[in-house]
């Protein structure tokens, strides 16, 4: 049986036209943009927002996942960069570096045209669990 990923394009039929305008390129196989959504809200206390015109998921108020690059079939995690690495080494076909600055923090492009849900749904509660700690306050300096 063929794969089919970003990049791959089908003979568009009647019998496997995709629904609701999605992209038949980026998501015959894996997830959507809307499946990232539903399980990013389906995370505790997690809140929808946007910055810059795009949609973000937060809890205490922290960005944990965005859909930056739905266009591209990616969604975005924010990830140490310890823990990126490890899912680029495990995953490499399914995790990149976003291709800037935040990339070298940690933000990690996940393909969801290629990601299975127990696997997207791992990854987006790591990132979850990163800012749902609160943060701590420095120290007052005493005089």
């Amino acid at each position: 049986m063929p794969k089919f990923g970003a990049g791959v394009r089908l003979p568009i039929s009647p019998a496997n036209r995709p629904p609701n305008g999605i992209r038949l390129v980026d998501y015959a196989i894996g997830m959507s943009p809307a499946d990232f959504r539903r399980l990013a809200l389906s995370l505790p206390d997690t809140a929808p927002g946007s910055h810059f015109q795009v949609e973000d998921f937060r809890v205490n108020a922290r960005i944990f996942a965005t859909l930056a690059y739905e266009k591209d079939g990616c969604g975005v995690l924010l990830l140490t960069p310890e823990q990126q690495a490890g899912m680029i080494q495990d995953a490499p076909d399914l995790f990149l570096p976003v291709p800037n600055k935040w990339g070298q923090r940690g933000a990690t492009l996940v393909r969801l045209g290629k990601a299975k849900p127990d696997i997207l749904e791992g990854a987006l509660r790591t990132a979850w669990t990163n800012k749902s700690r609160p943060l701590r306050k420095p120290a007052k300096k005493r005089p």
